[in-house]
C-alpha cells in the first residue's frame, strides 16, 4: 500500500519523523493490495463496530498528559498505532485515520470518552456492558437459543468461520424465540440488541438478500411450521415441527459434504478432478461501473452501459485454478457459454496430460446448467474416451453458496473500494489486480460460442424422458427432483448411459426398476443417452459450428 501511504504524506496528513529520521507512513504495509484488503475488512463492518474497535485500540493505548521533560500539556498526547503485515507501528494521527477512516470529529468523540473514563464507545452500550443479574440471565439465555438455532438449520461458508442462517425478519426469530421461552423470554428490543452485539454470537450472519441464497420456500414453510407448533402448546407438535425442520438442514449438510468430499479427491487423486462453475451478479459486471452513483446524469444514462457477464470456473487443487470468462450480450449466452467454460478449461487443464478418469462437476440449479445440452457435452466426452465417470451435481436451491462465490465476493469489494470501472479494459486489469494473490487465474473474452445445441441434439434418444428437473416415477408413485447425474458406460455393451439421484446420501442410483409398488432399486441399464447410429462425433475432427450473434440492441 505504499502508494497510496505516500498520497497521504504529500496531502501533508503524514508530517511527522516519531524520532526515527524518516516519515512514519514508509513501508508500512508490504504491498497495495494488503492494505486495501485491509481498508475493504474495516469499511465493511457496521459503523457501530468501527468505532467501538478503534476505541478498543485506544484505550488499550497509553495516552500522557506531560510532555518530555515532565511539564503539564493543555492536551493529551495520544499514542497511535496500526496492525500491519509487517507487525505493530507507531503512526501518527493522519496516518492511523487513512488506516482506520472514522473521521475527525468520531476519534475526538472517542478519545474524550476514553479520557472520562467510559467503557464502550457509544453511550446505549456502556449501560449494557455491565449486566444485572436478571438481564445477564436473559442475555445468555438469547445466546443459548440464537446458537442452537443457527446450528440447527444453517449453513457454515466455505473458507470463512461465518455461519450463515436462511434469512428471515428478525420479529419472526424473535417469535419462534418468545413461543420457546415462554415466560423466560426477553422484550424484543433487548432480544435484537444481544443477537447484534454478542460477542459469541458475532460468527452467525443473516442471508444477505439475493446475494448469499436463492430464495427456499421449504425453509419458509417449516419456519412456519415450527411457529405454528408453539401456538400449539403441545409438546409433540412442536418437537415433530423443530425434527422435520432438521432433518431439511440436515439434507444441506448431506449434499455440501458430498461436495466437499469430490472436492477433497479433486485435490489429493490424479485420477480425479473437481471444479465448481457459476456466473458473477451481473449488477458488478456492466462498464461503466460505478460503487455509488456519480450524479443525476447517471440516471438518464445507467441503462446504456455495456452487459458483460462473467462466468467462473474454480478447479480445485494445490494450489487452485481459476478461470474467469467475460462475453457481453452480442454473444449466445446460455448452456453454450456453460459448455464453452467447461471446455477451454479442460483444454487449459490437459495440455500437457491426458483428463483424469473420474471428473465431479458443481453447478447451480438454473436451467442452462440443468440441461440436456450439458448432460450431452458430458456424455460425448465420456462417449470418445476422454474421461469414463462424470458426476455432474447440484446443490439444493435455497442453500447454493459456495467457494466459488466467496471468490465473487472479493471482487465485488475490490471494485466497491476502487469505486468506478470505466472501460472493459479498466474492468478485466482490475481483475487481475484483485487475484494477484492466486497461484493461477486466469481472464479471457469470450468472443464467441459454439453451437453445441445444434451439433448434439439430433444424438439425443428419443426414448429418454422428456425432463430432467424433475422425475416421476408411476410404478412407485414418486415424483423426485434428481441433484447428482452419473454418466459412464454401461458394462454389459459400453453404451453411454446416465443415472441420477435425488440427495447424494440416497442409498441406490435411480432410475428404477418396476417393483409393483416396493422399494426402489437400481434398474441397472440405465438410461441410454444416444440414438444408436446418431452418437455425435468427436468435436476434436468435426467441430461445431459457432453460434450467431444476438441482434444489436436498438
Amino acid at each position: 500500500m505504499n502508494g497510496s501511504i505516500r498520497e497521504a504524506h504529500t496531502a501533508e496528513l503524514c508530517n511527522c519523523k516519531l524520532g526515527t529520521g524518516q516519515s512514519c507512513c514508509t513501508n508500512l504495509w508490504g504491498s497495495k493490495a494488503t492494505f486495501q484488503q485491509h481498508r475493504i475488512e474495516f469499511l465493511n463492518r457496521t459503523q457501530e463496530t468501527r468505532t467501538q474497535s478503534v476505541f478498543a485500540m485506544l484505550k488499550d493505548s497509553n495516552y500522557t498528559d506531560q510532555d518530555v521533560t515532565g511539564q503539564p500539556v493543555g492536551d493529551s498526547r495520544w499514542h497511535y498505532s496500526v496492525n500491519t503485515d509487517l507487525g505493530q507501528r507507531a503512526v501518527c494521527k493522519g496516518v492511523f485515520l487513512l488506516a482506520y477512516p472514522i473521521g475527525h470529529a468520531t476519534l475526538t468523540r472517542i478519545q474524550r470518552r476514553i479520557k472520562s473514563g467510559c467503557t464502550m464507545a457509544h453511550d446505549k452500550r456502556d449501560d449494557e456492558h455491565i449486566f444485572k443479574d436478571k438481564d445477564e440471565r436473559k442475555s445468555l439465555g438469547i445466546i443459548g437459543w440464537y446458537i442452537g438455532y443457527a446450528e440447527s438449520m444453517g449453513d457454515w461458508m466455505p473458507d470463512s468461520n461465518e455461519l450463515v442462517v436462511p434469512r428471515r425478519d428478525r420479529q419472526d426469530e424473535y417469535e419462534e424465540y418468545e413461543l420457546a421461552l415462554g415466560d423466560d423470554a426477553a422484550a424484543y428490543s433487548f432480544f435484537c440488541r444481544i443477537i447484534g452485539t454478542a460477542p459469541e454470537v458475532a460468527h452467525i450472519v443473516r442471508a444477505r438478500r439475493l446475494l448469499n441464497f436463492q430464495h427456499c420456500t421449504k425453509c419458509d414453510n417449516l419456519n412456519a411450521a415450527v411457529k405454528a407448533a408453539h401456538k400449539s402448546n403441545d409438546a409433540q407438535t412442536i418437537a415433530t415441527a423443530r425434527a422435520t425442520r432438521a432433518a431439511h438442514h440436515a439434507e444441506v449438510r448431506n449434499e455440501r459434504l458430498e461436495y466437499y468430499r469430490n472436492r477433497e479427491k479433486g485435490r489429493t487423486s490424479n485420477d480425479h478432478l473437481s471444479l465448481i462453475l457459476d456466473k458473477w451478479d451481473s449488477n458488478k459486471t456492466t462498464v461503466p461501473y460505478f460503487a455509488r452513483p456519480p450524479g443525476h446524469w447517471w440516471t438518464a444514462l445507467k441503462h446504456e452501459v455495456l452487459e458483460q457477464k462473467v462466468l467462473g470456473v474454480l478447479v480445485h487443487g494445490l494450489p487452485n485454478c481459476h478461470y474467469f470468462y467475460t462475453v457481453n450480450r452480442t454473444v449466445s449466452g446460455g448452456a453454450n457459454l456453460n459448455i464453452e467454460g467447461i471446455r477451454r478449461t479442460l483444454v487449459d487443464l490437459c495440455r500437457t496430460r491426458p483428463l483424469p478418469r473420474t471428473l465431479f462437476i458443481q453447478a447451480d440449479n438454473a436451467s442452462d446448467n440443468k440441461c440436456w445440452t450439458v448432460l450431452l457435452f458430458l456424455a460425448m466426452l465420456v462417449y470418445h474416451g476422454y474421461t469414463d465417470d462424470i458426476y455432474f451435481s447440484f446443490l439444493i436451491v435455497g442453500h447454493t453458496h459456495e467457494d466459488i462465490d466467496q471468490v465473487f465476493s472479493v471482487l465485488s469489494r475490490f471494485l466497491k473500494q476502487l469505486g468506478h470501472v470505466l472501460d472493459p479494459q479498466q474492468f478485466e486489469a482490475e481483475l487481475r489486480e484483485a487475484m494477484q494473490k492466486s497461484a493461477k487465474a486466469t481472464f479471457s473474452n469470450v468472443l464467441s460460442v459454439l453451437d453445441w445445441d445444434t451439433y448434439l441434439k439430433p444424438s439425443l434418444r428419443k426414448k429418454v424422458p422428456e425432463g430432467i428437473q424433475h422425475a416421476n416415477f408411476e410404478e412407485a408413485n414418486q415424483t423426485k427432483v434428481p441433484h447428482t447425474f452419473w454418466i459412464h458406460k454401461r458394462a454389459s455393451d459400453k453404451r453411454v448411459v446416465l443415472h441420477y439421484k435425488e440427495l447424494a446420501a440416497d442409498p441406490i442410483w435411480l432410475p428404477p426398476l418396476a417393483t409393483g409398488g416396493g422399494p426402489l432399486v437400481t434398474d441397472p441399464d440405465g438410461i441410454e443417452l444416444f440414438e444408436p447410429g446418431f452418437e455425435p462425433k468427436d468435436p476434436a475432427q468435426v467441430a461445431p459450428q459457432e453460434k450467431e450473434f444476438f441482434a444489436p440492441r436498438e
